[in-house]
């Protein structure tokens, strides 16, 4: 089969039993004029959802490749090992506990990247559900249209929900590069992949609510929202933002804006330092102090930030973030 004539869509999945079914029904039932490889990467679940993906690829002998893990590798590093497995000269993918709702939404992002060959991917909105089934409402949603890396680098780092992207192949041609999805973080991938994309290209997102996330916080649960309240995200995300940093520092280079963030990581590293004195405040400000490369640029840095501050008590508004 061409790559021109095949869409590959990546389904991660991990003690989903509940929710599994209706996600790959939600794939199976797409209608397309291009073939689809459905790969299910099965986290070595401790429920029955490795028996139902099984069953399924018997069903679906033709469409379905189930990618059953000897050992548990989480999120991002299930996610990037099914991305080196793609065929397709287009990828989709969703998460075993979310569903697509339109039957001709691979169709509609299809056709969108055939026609606008400047883009490299097309998202589009979704609904948010609680565990009921009912609908959250003011829940982010980002927005329609064009997004560009100045977007991105300006704070808004979501071209959609996970469960929502469709973009070309890029795992094809460099399969070493995009590491970084998973040594960025174990959960983290949705944006590490936004900052792959769109340092490539830009993403349309379309004004149709095409997919449901469910938008659960579940003791014990391995989604994130569940495992979010469960960690000291305020570090983790200092070290995340660095490892991009890094990253983006090696195969591209830093913009201006590029050693502003590393500055603005310092400046958040000292503030974490000063809520949780200790040794591990300390590592963290040493740790992307030595990544910065215009130390002499920091203390301007830091003023222009205590400004700000100073604004914000003046009712102007700024975030640590």
């Amino acid at each position: 089969m061409k790559i021109d004539d095949l869409v590959s869509v990546v389904l991660i999945t991990y003690n989903h039993e509940n929710f599994i079914e209706r996600a790959i029904d939600s794939i199976i039932c797409q209608k397309s004029s291009f073939k689809i490889e459905l790969l299910i990467a099965e986290d070595c679940s401790t429920d029955n959802t490795r028996q139902i993906v099984m069953d399924y690829a018997d069903r679906y002998p033709k469409i379905i490749r189930a990618l059953l893990r000897e050992k548990n590798l989480g999120p991002t590093k299930n996610l990037y090992d099914a991305y080196q497995k793609c065929s397709g000269k287009y990828i989709a993918q969703l998460e075993g506990d979310d569903y697509w709702t339109d039957p001709e939404k691979l169709q509609k992002q299809y056709d969108f990247l055939e026609k606008n060959k400047e883009y490299i991917c097309v998202t589009h909105r979704h609904t948010d559900i609680d565990r009921d089934g009912e609908i959250f409402f003011g829940t982010w949603n980002g927005k329609s249209g064009k997004h560009t890396l100045e977007d991105f680098v300006q704070g808004n780092i979501m071209i959609g929900h996970f469960g929502t992207y469709f973009y070309r192949n890029i795992f094809i041609e460099d399969k070493e590069k995009y590491k970084i999805i998973y040594k960025a973080h174990d959960y983290m991938g949705d944006v590490t992949l936004s900052l792959i994309l769109l340092l490539q290209g830009p993403v349309y997102c379309m004004n149709e609510k095409m997919s449901v996330y469910r938008n659960m916080d579940i003791k014990g649960g391995s989604n994130w929202r569940s495992v979010n309240t469960e960690r000291d995200m305020e570090y983790e995300s200092i070290v995340y933002s660095s490892k991009l940093l890094q990253w983006v520092k090696q195969f591209y280079g830093l913009t201006d804006i590029g050693i502003d963030y590393m500055h603005k990581n310092i400046y958040l590293s000292v503030a974490y330092l000063k809520d949780h004195p200790g040794r591990k405040g300390i590592k963290l400000l040493k740790r992307v102090y030595m990544q910065d490369d215009k130390k002499r640029d920091i203390i301007r840095f830091f003023i222009s930030m205590r400004k700000k501050k100073l604004k914000s008590s003046k009712g102007e508004g700024y975030e640590r973030s």
